[in-house]
């Protein structure tokens, strides 16, 4: 059992809440029942799962530790809290490895239904996303530039465990989103305050990427222009837009159902 909050691998999962630590080593640390038994069921690559005997109290908790390849390292209750980002620990979190990146380009051919996220600046918002994505079924996620960091520990959290099972690619810019959708003849349906179609009115092709622009800014009139097509979503009251989760959310219910 490790006792001490120096002790090195206690230090190395601290480190992991940070960005830059994260992309130097490749790995990212989630903690909860939920959240790590989602991981093991995905086929995540779990470098080690830790565990506090006294704050695990759960049979399932207790059945994962059992059941998993990884090695199970315990710690005690003072250093388990050291570690968690939760007000009450559930005594399980699991080291994860960061998959290497999906094959955009076999996405762009294959793909029925992606979202393009320009920007995302808040994890909670591309967490609850990725939630969508996967219930939906859509294919994938596509992050445009200087998005939020995916394995940020609010963003794995608000997925809901989506993070393990929905591909997430990357790219450096809107224009290369619009060259690789139009080598692969992919429709981009963008969203836009001035619209071409109401969200429900649009002529839904079979294959299709949805462009998302960033909180508070949106999409630049350069993409919306490039766009196959534009879409809105109806506002009604005084409010002047969605929160881009619950926005995007509802377009992935109009358009992957049909």
């Amino acid at each position: 059992m490790i006792t001490s909050t120096q002790n090195q691998l206690v230090k190395r999962i601290r480190r992991l809440g940070q960005k830059k630590y994260r992309s130097a080593e490749n790995s990212y640390f989630v903690e909860g029942l939920r959240l790590v038994g989602a991981a093991i069921e995905a086929g995540a690559e779990i470098e080690a799962l830790v565990w506090c005997d006294t704050l695990l109290v759960s049979d399932f908790g207790r059945n994962l530790l059992t059941h998993s390849p990884a090695p199970t390292i315990e710690l005690s209750d003072i250093v388990f809290r050291t570690i968690s980002q939760r007000d009450n620990p559930m005594g399980l979190g699991a080291i994860v490895k960061t998959p290497a990146n999906s094959d955009l380009e076999k996405a762009f051919a294959t793909a029925s239904l992606l979202v393009a996220l320009d920007s995302i600046a808040d994890p909670g918002n591309l967490g609850t996303i990725l939630r969508s994505v996967d219930a939906v079924g859509a294919d994938g996620v596509i992050l445009v530039g200087n998005c939020v960091d995916p394995y940020h520990p609010t963003a794995i959290k608000a997925s809901m465990g989506a993070l393990f099972s929905v591909p997430i690619f990357n790219i450096r810019s809107l224009a290369e989103v619009f060259d690789s959708a139009e080598k692969a003849h992919l429709p981009i349906i963008a969203t836009s305050a001035n619209a071409d179609f109401a969200y429900k009115a649009l002529p839904i092709p079979p294959r299709m990427i949805l462009l998302m622009g960033s909180e508070k800014l949106g999409l630049p009139t350069s993409a919306t222009t490039r766009a196959t097509h534009s879409v809105a979503l109806p506002m009604r009251g005084t409010s002047s837009s969605l929160n881009i989760a619950v926005a995007t959310s509802i377009l992935l219910y109009e358009y992957a159902g049909n």
